[in-house]
């Protein structure tokens, strides 16, 4: 008899911890892979790629010179060379990310964000 009770008050108590605590939505993992078609460096040293298929049409990476959407300037610099050989080769850029977006709602004209890996040149 005891243990149908303590049974009970462990469902009871699962129940309304489930009722009263926020849901906190976890964002999923996913790559995006594509063509490189272009590579842009503003005159303040922000660096843009374009690669629709892989969903990022016009997106700021990082800025040589300072540290920028995570990136610092160093490794900027090596993004930057990695987007310029892939564009050159047509080789395909691929981006992991972990946020709310996917691979076809990334804004246009914006910080990359969610980015936590690449590119990998596929």
């Amino acid at each position: 008899m005891r243990s149908k009770a303590v049974r009970w008050l462990l469902v009871a108590t699962i129940s309304i911890v489930n009722v009263i605590s926020p849901h906190v939505a976890q964002a999923a993992s996913y790559a995006c892979s594509g063509v490189v078609t272009g590579v842009a460096l503003s005159p303040s040293g922000v660096v843009t790629v374009y690669s629709a298929d892989a969903g990022l049409n016009a997106a700021y990476i990082c800025q040589i010179g300072s540290t920028y959407n995570g990136v610092g300037p160093d490794a900027c610099k090596a993004i930057l060379a990695v987007l310029v050989s892939a564009k050159a080769t047509g080789i395909h850029a691929e981006w992991s990310f972990n946020d709310g977006l996917s691979c076809t709602t990334h804004p246009a004209w914006d910080v990359l964000t969610g980015w936590y890996y690449g590119p990998v040149l596929r």
